[in-house]
């Protein structure tokens, strides 16, 4: 019985939360205002996860109204808003939109020719690995024989040889 009363409270709970919970959608840039943009920065650094998940949402969101402003974040923030910062900077340059991609690598090529430390590393990093991943779509290892592909193992010992 006692159980039931707390499954039912739950339920009600969560309702009323997911209820009340507006969808994000995504911003244009004019609409945000830089004010907004640091407060939401701000959040990066709260005490609470969920103040913290809001405020990625609403900076990923904000998309180029924030790269600048989230960019520097990096540099001067906590361990968290270091860490949130970059992965909003990783997701932009993955997204869709080629004016937001473009932003977000000058953002990191900005960093990492900046001042040294953490920051630079990080963005130096996140640069170079972008490069290997092109670099990994060649592999010259690769070799065709009878109109098929066969990939070497990048651990064989012994070279294979295809009598030519």
């Amino acid at each position: 019985m006692k159980y039931r009363s707390l499954l039912g409270c739950l339920a009600l709970s969560f309702g009323a939360f997911f209820a009340s919970a507006q969808p994000l959608r995504a911003i244009e840039a004019d609409e945000v205002e830089p004010a907004e943009v640091a407060q939401w920065i701000a959040a990066l650094d709260s005490d609470r996860f969920a103040e913290r998940e809001q405020a990625s949402s609403r900076l990923r969101n904000a998309g180029l109204a924030a790269v600048d402003a989230v960019a520097q974040a990096t540099e001067r923030g906590s361990a968290e808003v270091f860490s949130r910062s970059f992965t909003l900077l990783e997701n932009w340059r993955g997204a869709g939109d080629p004016a937001l991609t473009q932003a977000a690598n000058d953002a990191l090529e900005r960093l990492a020719q900046g001042e040294p430390g953490r920051a630079a590393r990080r963005a130096a990093q996140l640069l170079n690995d972008e490069e290997d991943k092109v670099a990994q779509n060649f592999d010259p290892r690769q070799l065709f024989v009878g109109g098929g592909p066969i990939v070497v193992p990048r651990q064989a010992i012994v070279p294979i040889q295809v009598p030519g």
